[in-house]
């Protein structure tokens, strides 16, 4: 629980102290404390009028945010991050209004609006969300909201910005999956692009689709991974070899978990390079019924692509 005390004027986490910015018995009262001080503590267990300004940890800090906090909204409590123009926000590259309208067009295209939202009031961007309604440890919860938020933010200054390699592209596969990949997907036209990683993933750590010529939808998966994959020995191929027959031969449960299909294709992406040995020890080992299902892209063909596709 979250127990603010008026004499002497005191606030307290679960018998922690925080720091107490304000103290009111009418209005709001002010603290502030770091989002990991809030394991274990729900919304409901909140006092009537507040307002806590969080300090977030290093791995979940929003690019170009000013500001976190919980705040009250009408009955219930509200989330929200912010970013103002101050100097040094987005320089001269980007007005937050340009931003504002990125971000909210991503809302819809990863279709996430109905988890965060976005507002835009005199030079300010606001992204925020419920978080009045719902029993969860509100630090799991937070965590999980500025994940998404952080996401938007990086596509978002993308879009606008225009491609370039990051450095990161080639050692961690989330970032080069979320903040590349995905994007250039759906500039490329792609429908139903979501980011399927995780433990029941089966080698498929993107999904999307497209229709055909016929009107009908053809499922494609993508495998990505970081770095190099040469010929020579090497477990790696074997772990491609492996997840590509899971790829195929297990189901993929659909959105909303309504039905299961299977893919016609998958494609192994690669943030290095893929030697002509690999992909052909590939191709000899896996079924031969894939043969022609099984596309490799390198990142030769990952920056001709973005060159071609990104300003769009």
């Amino acid at each position: 629980m979250l127990l603010i005390t008026g004499n002497p004027p005191a606030a307290y986490i679960n018998e922690k102290k925080i720091k107490l910015i304000s103290h009111s018995e009418i209005l709001e009262s002010e603290v502030e404390c770091d989002l990991s001080d809030l394991k274990g503590l729900k919304a409901s267990e909140l006092p009537d009028l507040l307002i806590a300004s969080l300090n977030i940890s290093q791995d979940l800090l929003i690019p170009k945010a000013n500001r976190y906090c919980i705040y009250r909204a009408g009955e219930g409590y509200s989330f929200s991050i912010s970013f103002g123009e101050e100097e040094g926000v987005w320089g001269e590259k980007l007005s937050t209004k340009a931003m504002h309208r990125e971000i909210s067009e991503l809302l819809t295209i990863n279709d996430c609006g109905d988890k965060i939202s976005s507002e835009y009031a005199d030079g300010d961007i606001f992204i925020y969300a419920d978080i009045a309604s719902n029993n969860e440890d509100l630090f799991n919860l937070i965590s999980e909201k500025l994940q998404l938020a952080k996401d938007l933010v990086v596509q978002a200054e993308s879009r606008l910005l225009g491609f370039y390699w990051k450095q990161e592209f080639d050692v961690v596969e989330s970032v080069f999956t979320k903040e590349l990949i995905i994007p250039l997907m759906q500039k490329m036209g792609f429908q139903h692009v979501r980011y399927n990683h995780g433990t029941t993933e089966f080698g498929r750590d993107v999904l999307f689709s497209e229709l055909d010529r016929f009107g009908n939808s053809r499922r494609c998966a993508a495998q990505v991974k970081v770095g190099d994959i040469s010929g020579g020995a090497n477990s790696l191929i074997d772990t491609i070899i492996a997840q590509i027959d899971d790829a195929f031969s297990m189901p993929v449960q659909g959105p909303g978990q309504a039905k299961n299909y299977h893919i016609s294709e998958l494609f192994i992406i690669i943030s290095g390079k893929i030697s002509e040995n690999a992909v052909r020890k590939i191709n000899e080992k896996i079924d031969k019924k894939l043969s022609g299902s099984v596309f490799f892209i390198d990142r030769d063909d990952i920056e001709w692509l973005a060159k071609k596709y990104w300003s769009l």
